[in-house]
């Protein structure tokens, strides 16, 4: 229901003509997201139950291949029946939609955000049990594909597509020295860049 609900609400802002297929069975044909959830792990040494969607058109290839690794290709790693919860579900339907991380995004790199990698580093592995490559692949690395998208909006830290960070995640910046906060809803940008990837009669 959580989930259904986000989607109806990146769909509400493009209007008729878009429709996505998310089932938690694996013989439709029309599925475009098969969706799970990993139980949550707890304990000593436990893993973090990590939140997964395939980007975009990568989900078509991932049901192709129809390995464990990449299918289901919407795994939801924690109950979403919390305010953060459906925040979670409209970020990961963002990401089925085609947008990536937007403190990832190519042009609000430079100058800011910054991030403050090391710092970054250790925070992830020790407060959420992320390996150092998770953290790199979803937060340091600069997300190179969205290069190609325009127009090349500014840095929204109110995105639903942008992480929240403690304050010494970013290096120095003019807006957010006590970090950035948790958006629970799409903002103003979300919905023009949305409308850009997908315009009326696409």
């Amino acid at each position: 229901e959580v989930l259904r609900c986000a989607i109806e609400r990146w769909l509400a802002v493009l209007g008729a003509g878009l429709t996505m297929v998310i089932s938690k069975k694996d013989d439709d044909p029309a599925t475009d997201f098969l969706m799970s959830f990993r139980p949550l792990k707890t304990g000593h040494g436990a893993k973090a139950a990590r939140t997964v969607t395939s980007r975009g058109v990568e989900a078509v290839l991932h049901k192709s291949m129809g390995s464990s690794d990449v299918w289901p290709n919407m795994v939801f790693g924690f109950d979403l029946c919390t305010p953060w919860g459906y925040a979670t579900a409209l970020h990961e339907v963002g990401h089925a939609l085609g947008l990536g991380h937007e403190h990832q995004r190519e042009a609000v790199r430079n100058p800011d955000p910054q991030p403050n990698k090391d710092r970054i580093l250790r925070h992830f592995r020790h407060q959420e049990n992320w390996p150092d490559e998770v953290a790199k692949k979803n937060i340091v690395d600069i997300d190179t594909a969205s290069g190609q998208e325009k127009p090349a909006y500014p840095w929204d830290p109110y995105s639903i597509m942008h992480y929240p960070f403690p304050c010494f995640a970013l290096l120095p910046n003019r807006l957010f020295q006590t970090g950035t906060p948790r958006n629970f809803d799409l903002s103003r940008r979300d919905i023009e860049r949305i409308r850009s990837l997908y315009p009326p009669g696409v």
